[in-house]
């Protein structure tokens, strides 16, 4: 599902940790695979970059600490900025620096959400 504005709604399919099955966990370690092709600290400007975006999100301290995305994405969960199936604040940093890894995020979002729903149906059913 997409929004007006072209980006994916996951408003209401955010799962919490708690609930996140391991399928979905390893959507999200793909995705996180994916994006680090992108995005490593090896690649200096691009690294600089996120960092300058991530400090709208993480104090210094925290950020000298996080030495690739798995790690991003785990303190970014952890303030719950980000869960699994919701992605936004993660997106709108990614984007900005390579557009491909928006569509990376969209394409697992949606996994995510599918496989959701699939479970959801599933537990419903028995």
């Amino acid at each position: 599902m997409q929004t007006g504005n072209g980006e994916p709604d996951t408003t209401d399919t955010m799962v919490n940790n708690m609930e996140a099955s391991e399928e979905m966990k390893n959507l999200e370690n793909e995705m996180a695979i994916k994006l680090s092709k992108h995005l490593h600290p090896r690649l200096q400007s691009k690294w600089a970059n996120f960092d300058c975006l991530l400090s709208e999100y993480l104090d210094k301290v925290c950020r000298a600490g996080l030495k690739n995305i798995f790690m991003v994405i785990d303190e970014l969960r952890n303030m719950e900025k980000i869960s699994i199936g919701n992605y936004k604040v993660l997106r709108e940093m990614v984007t900005s620096i390579h557009v491909e890894m928006g569509v990376i995020i969209d394409e697992y979002t949606e996994k995510i959400r599918l496989q959701y729903e699939k479970e959801r149906t599933r537990d419903v059913n028995q």
